[in-house]
């Protein structure tokens, strides 16, 4: 492809001055991750000492009409978007060889992490959470953007500390639906897919409510709804749409908890719960739940941590229903006995008694 054809993905701008680079402007760090195209890089301005993330996209990558405009709509869901649960575009950049997103910096990880460093969430913790994902959720549907790749690994923590703030991210797969037309586009990550996209049928805003229902599973129960051995069986077991609830996984969660994953992870898109319904849900708007002791948290963290099995298909970094979100290279007691341990003193740290 000629270069003219990569040349503007973007429409460049200026760093704080036409005479200044990149590097005079911004000292790099670590690189917090690295793609198809490029990478992702801590970048903290110079003048200000503000951390940002900093995509950084190679044009030599992008070798067809497809990849220039999935990074030009990219770029323009991220300027469309204005939400505090939503990551921030400040800006783009353009040289020779490369495209710079200048992102807000989320340094707490991903919520993905959160879940797997504790084991379990405490359902005052999931809701919180959760609500601020699925106010993030809310604002791009409101925006008819649909992000099609809602899991733990794209919801942010802005801070590592107990005040993080979720903020939904990585709108590579997004799309905006056009007045009343639907997406038929394939795409997302196999555990957290809508039967309409299994199905390759028309769909909507409403897959991203299907993902949020396992997401909401995952943060409560440590697994996944639909696990197997391959992808073609995990398919069919979303097609088919039931999933289970084991005791040992979900002992203590609130049945409010409960009703409102049922209520999400719905075949039928229509009936389906939309973000607005959601959080208009009784599990969201209260503030109190059935009682969750400490004594039930250690048992269902304990009780995967001892029973392990393989990650499922498609999905590198999480399991399935049944398992630990965590899998171990040493012996499984020993990781049940410390991840149990270490839940103890997160429950301390929360100010909840043990039962």
């Amino acid at each position: 492809m000629a270069a003219a054809a990569v040349a503007n993905p973007v429409p460049p701008k200026p760093a704080s001055s036409p005479a200044l680079s990149l590097d005079q402007v911004f000292s790099w760090g670590k690189r917090l991750g690295k793609g198809s195209f490029g990478e992702v890089i801590v970048a903290t301005e110079k003048a200000t000492g503000n951390h940002y993330a900093v995509k950084m996209i190679n044009k030599t990558k992008i070798t067809s009409k497809h990849d220039i405009e999935a990074l030009r709509r990219e770029v323009r869901i991220l300027k469309e978007v204005n939400h505090d649960n939503v990551m921030r575009l400040f800006n783009t950049f353009e040289s020779d060889k490369n495209v710079f997103l200048q992102l807000e910096f989320c340094a707490g990880g991903d919520l993905f992490s959160k879940v797997v460093g504790n084991g379990v969430l405490l359902e005052d913790d999931a809701r919180k959470y959760f609500t601020q994902a699925l106010n993030g959720i809310a604002h791009l549907h409101s925006k008819k953007i649909v992000h099609r790749d809602v899991k733990p690994e794209n919801l942010l923590m802005s801070t590592a500390d107990s005040e993080a703030i979720v903020k939904v991210a990585d709108f590579g797969l997004s799309n905006m639906i056009q007045q009343e037309d639907l997406l038929s586009t394939w795409c997302g990550s196999p555990a957290y897919m809508a039967p309409e996209l299994v199905k390759s049928q028309k769909y909507d805003e409403k897959v991203d409510m299907w993902s949020m229902g396992v997401v909401l599973y995952v943060l409560l129960s440590g697994c996944y709804p639909f696990w197997a051995n391959s992808s073609k069986e995990i398919y069919e077991q979303i097609k088919d749409g039931w999933f289970p609830t084991p005791e040992e996984n979900f002992k203590g969660v609130s049945s409010d908890a409960l009703d409102l994953i049922k209520k999400l992870i719905v075949v039928d898109p229509k009936v389906r719960l939309s973000a607005v319904e959601a959080l208009a849900h009784p599990w969201i708007k209260a503030g109190n739940h059935e009682d969750v002791t400490a004594a039930d948290a250690v048992k269902r963290v304990g009780a995967r941590s001892m029973n392990r099995v393989p990650p499922a298909v498609g999905a590198s970094k999480t399991p399935s229903n049944g398992p630990s979100l965590t899998q171990s290279i040493g012996p499984q007691r020993q990781v049940g006995r410390e991840r149990v341990a270490r839940l103890r003193e997160y429950i301390k740290e929360r100010g909840y008694v043990s039962a």
